[in-house]
């Protein structure tokens, strides 16, 4: 799904865009969004067969629940703490509606926990392994939303890193885990979107310049695409602006 391009001009074989997506694993609303724009894009190349859209997608660091552990929770008693009961189990409903209309069945039980450790293998897997961040990053909305695991599970991370060649072995994947790399600066990054007026996830920007925030549903993207086409069809030229909030120098190859 990612390209090693990232300006929205045709290539001949389409038109590659660049698609930044801020977003959480434990929220409900990403693993939708992502969904919806899968589908869109995939509608798009159909009306479209000559010049699709060529994604590079990249997930960047978001946390929504900052007083999660590592320590498993029971994810309903969770909400309904945070909502109260009814409020909490109509919620629950309508995701379980919202999930079947993009063809997930939803995981309406299961344990949360803090996304930290999962944010810090995403944004390192972005750095050196780049074309793999986009798999990594599904199968972890996958593990949380489908199959009802929770985002600190350590060997689940371990796992899912020896899957898409992120380590060489699960002993390498713990060891990693268990120490600190990408810490501080996945820890800026949440800071970083907060100024950036990013208060919700997901929240998509195309091309470092055109934002949308939400689950905009399949006709939104459609729509979406279409005008950011345009757009940069007349603006080309225009000055990017800094949405990609992993830190400079460290991460300065993301923004190559």
């Amino acid at each position: 799904m990612a390209t090693n391009g990232h300006v929205a001009k045709s290539s001949g074989m389409g038109k590659r865009i660049r698609i930044d997506i801020t977003s959480d694993v434990v929220c409900p609303f990403c693993v939708i969004g992502m969904r919806q724009l899968l589908i869109a894009l995939e509608k798009y190349a159909m009306v479209h067969p000559s010049e699709p859209i060529i994604p590079e997608i990249r997930f960047l660091p978001f946390q929504l629940a900052w007083n999660l552990t590592e320590q498993p929770e029971d994810r309903i008693e969770s909400r309904r703490r945070r909502l109260g009961v009814d409020k909490a189990d109509a919620v629950q409903l309508s995701l379980t509606k919202k999930m079947q209309d993009v063809g997930l069945t939803y995981a309406q039980s299961g344990p949360i926990s803090s996304t930290h450790l999962a944010h810090r293998l995403q944004s390192y897997t972005l750095l050196h392994h780049p074309s793999r961040q986009f798999d990594l990053a599904m199968d972890l909305l996958v593990a949380y939303h489908i199959d009802g695991c929770h985002p600190s599970d350590r060997n689940l991370l371990a796992y899912l890193a020896v899957e898409h060649g992120i380590f060489a072995s699960g002993a390498i994947a713990m060891a990693w885990l268990a120490g600190s790399e990408f810490d501080a600066e996945v820890k800026l990054a949440y800071g970083s979107a907060n100024r950036l007026g990013i208060t919700g996830v997901p929240f998509f920007v195309f091309e470092d310049k055109w934002a949308a925030s939400g689950a905009l549903s399949v006709d939104g993207f459609l729509q979406l695409f279409d005008e950011v086409i345009r757009r940069e069809d007349e603006n080309g030229s225009m000055i990017r602006s800094p949405t990609s909030t992993l830190a400079k120098p460290e991460l300065a190859i993301l923004k190559k």
